[in-house]
């Protein structure tokens, strides 16, 4: 086969014809499947009862300090060790950090309807595991109704049951667009929970006993098979014994054939139940602190960045959007993280990049000037620049322009302020604050980008996204917003997805592949898109199938 592919290749069919060319065809067959380097699992580590240099080979890691294993992971299996993976999980972090103040959710319950009904409505920036383009496309489809279904939402939408042809499925039967199915009378116990779909592991055990009379050794093959890298191959080896035993039971072969292939299909992305009950469990105390306490929500989600699928600033404006109110970073009253200040969320003196050793600047507060600062500060200049760039100094000298002036022009044996005024500077304006504030901080307390170009925009006739809905469905627009994700899913046929954010919230773009290779250009190098298109509001969703894009012109 793979020599057969080979010859395809024209320009070196000659070549292969030769001698030379049979022996270089068979070398590839030899290396195919060989590793091609050795890595580290992030959370994977193996527990013994004695040192693993007694056990297994060992070899130094390409990072420093690291010693790896030589076996992969179905070599330490089959060896019968144990082998543990860690997630560490910001999510899980941001939950302690909001619950030390907001109280304790060991008792909470999973049955409010608000959270679900929020949750059902899509609206999940920050919400563990939920808040991506494709969960906020599938979330008012499949309007999760309790924790188990939660679970399912959670497991289903990932790039194994889509290319499964998993989704579809599930998200029209829970529609009732379409009656549930089973392969066989002897699976809908099983597979009830998931509308007929295989999607947990546990349910591919459980079939392979039902259906196939499987003992529990022949299931435990089967889950490991599942979890190996070439695990196709190995089902294969499978197949004959599940038909025989399907037989056996009178299941004629056409279903056992459907079942099997199902469970080949399901080796590709197999996810555990009991895995996903955990993460659901976490998505929802998320969606919990959001929903009642959006401020203490707020504050632990930025403080535990990078975590998510949004940029921080996403963040800020749902947020914004919710009624939290943001108080910008102070050179005297934020802390190292952000706070709360009654019902308000301080940004945190750590959110501005760049400076090195903030904390020693906390011993030397208050400062009651600029002179004092620049006098008594412990941070290199490049620091105290971000600082005034971020708009920290603002209470000590309203003038950011100003404040970098008396930074660089003062001397430089004497930390002070020189004698001589600054001269006349140029008014810094509104766009100037927001390109500064989100370059040091990724974020803007001044002002949404695309609201300080709304009144332009609306003479050219641009619609913002908070009036999307009242236009008639495929209406053409014009919108314009910040370039927040492109994503092109290997399972979406060269289709492309865009998410846009203006003042008003976030946009979703559909681009055929025409118009995405039309488009490339402006899609990778413009941080702010007009893009023109039509409206397509269909099962609570709304999508602009866009057919034309450029830039936004901010000059």
């Amino acid at each position: 086969h793979a020599e057969y592919k080979l010859a395809t290749l024209k320009p070196i069919a000659p070549f292969l014809a030769s001698k030379e060319g049979r022996l270089f065809a068979s070398l590839l067959l030899a290396l195919s499947d060989t590793p091609r380097h050795l890595s580290i699992h992030v959370g994977g580590m193996l527990i013994a009862s004695k040192p693993l240099s007694r056990l297994v080979p060992l070899e130094p890691a390409r990072m420093a300090g690291r010693v790896v294993c030589q076996w992969d992971k179905d070599m330490v299996d089959d060896a019968g060790l144990i082998k543990v993976d860690i997630l560490s999980l910001g999510m899980l972090a941001l939950l302690s950090e909001a619950t030390a103040l907001a109280g304790s959710l060991e008792n909470l319950t999973y049955d409010d309807p608000a959270v679900y009904q929020m949750i059902s409505e899509g609206d999940t920036i920050g919400i563990f595991q939920v808040e991506s383009r494709a969960q906020m496309q599938s979330l008012p489809r499949t309007r999760p109704q309790n924790l188990s279904e939660l679970a399912v939402q959670v497991a289903i939408i990932r790039p194994g049951p889509l290319q499964g042809k998993m989704v579809s499925p599930y998200i029209r039967r829970k529609q009732g667009k379409e009656p549930v199915a089973y392969p066989h009378p002897c699976l809908e116990p099983i597979l009830k929970e998931t509308l007929g779909v295989i999607l947990f592991q546990e349910q591919v055990l459980q079939a392979a006993v039902a259906m196939a009379a499987f003992t529990p050794a022949q299931a435990d093959a089967l889950r490991r098979a599942m979890s190996r890298k070439r695990s196709v191959d190995e089902m294969e080896h499978l197949r004959k014994e599940f038909l025989t035993g399907a037989r056996k039971q009178g299941i004629p072969d056409s279903a056992a054939q459907d079942t099997f292939s199902a469970l080949q299909g399901f080796a590709l992305y197999g996810f555990c139940k009991s895995h996903a009950l955990s993460f659901a469990s976490i998505a929802y105390k998320s969606a919990y602190l959001k929903l009642y306490y959006p401020a203490l929500f707020t504050a632990a989600l930025l403080n535990n960045q990078p975590m998510g699928f949004y940029p921080i600033e996403v963040v800020i404006e749902d947020a914004l959007r919710r009624g939290v109110s943001l108080l910008p970073v102070d050179i005297n009253t934020s802390s190292l993280y952000s706070t709360l200040e009654g019902s308000s969320v301080r940004l945190g003196l750590v959110t501005v990049k760049g400076v090195k050793d903030i904390a020693a600047l906390l011993p030397h507060r208050p400062f009651h000037s600029l002179s004092d600062l620049l006098k008594r500060a412990p941070l290199d200049d490049r620091s105290l620049e971000a600082l005034i760039i971020a708009g920290a100094l603002d209470t000590l000298q309203p003038s950011r322009r100003s404040s970098l002036w008396h930074l660089f022009a003062r001397p430089r044996q004497k930390p002070l302020l020189p004698k001589k005024e600054a001269p006349p500077l140029l008014h810094q304006s509104d766009w100037r604050k927001v390109v500064d504030e989100m370059s040091t901080m990724g974020l803007s307390t001044t002002a949404h980008p695309l609201a300080l170009l709304r009144h332009g925009l609306t003479q050219e006739g641009f619609t913002p996204s908070i009036d999307l809905l009242a236009l008639p469905n495929h209406a053409r627009v014009k919108v314009a917003g910040l370039l927040i994700c492109r994503q092109r899913p290997p399972t979406a046929k060269g289709f492309a997805f865009l998410t846009l954010e203006d003042e008003g919230g976030l946009m979703n773009v559909i681009l055929t592949p025409p118009i995405y290779e039309a488009y490339r250009i402006p899609l990778k190098t413009s941080p702010i898109l007009a893009v023109y298109a039509k409206k397509q509001a269909q099962d609570g969703l709304l999508n602009l199938l866009a057919y034309h894009i450029c830039p936004v012109n901010v000059v």
